[in-house]
């Protein structure tokens, strides 16, 4: 990615799995900083927020890892950008991936912890 020295962006929208967690990664390496960025909003049609990571400039790829939520629509626009206070350079970036991080719901009714004085045996 060539960074101008101003704002530019590469971005594509995706249709995830509403109400769920996710994690958008990449490595990275270069003479620049750059960001990658998910947005997504809890409801549709309200604003959407921000879950951002901003690269280092680096000799060596570097992995960078943003955990963001889905709302109700599921919808999510993955953004890899540059402002105006990344040097105009050059940064690489490889293995960008989404990846649905794993959830657990509970089943059943809670189990209630106590501390006691008994040592384990």
């Amino acid at each position: 990615m060539q960074t101008p020295g101003r704002y530019s962006t590469m971005q594509q929208g995706l249709q995830l799995q509403p109400h769920a967690f996710y994690r958008l990664e990449a490595e990275v390496k270069g003479n620049t900083s750059i960001y990658v960025r998910a947005r997504t909003s809890k409801r549709q049609g309200e604003k959407s927020d921000a879950y951002s990571a901003w690269t280092k400039p680096g000799k060596e790829f570097k992995k960078y890892v943003v955990y963001f939520p889905t709302g109700e629509t599921g919808d999510a626009l993955i953004i890899i950008g540059s402002t105006e206070s990344s040097r105009p350079n050059t940064a690489l970036l490889r293995n960008l991936a989404v990846v649905q991080e794993i959830q657990y719901e509970s089943i059943g009714p809670r189990i209630e912890l106590r501390e006691t004085d008994a040592e384990p045996d």
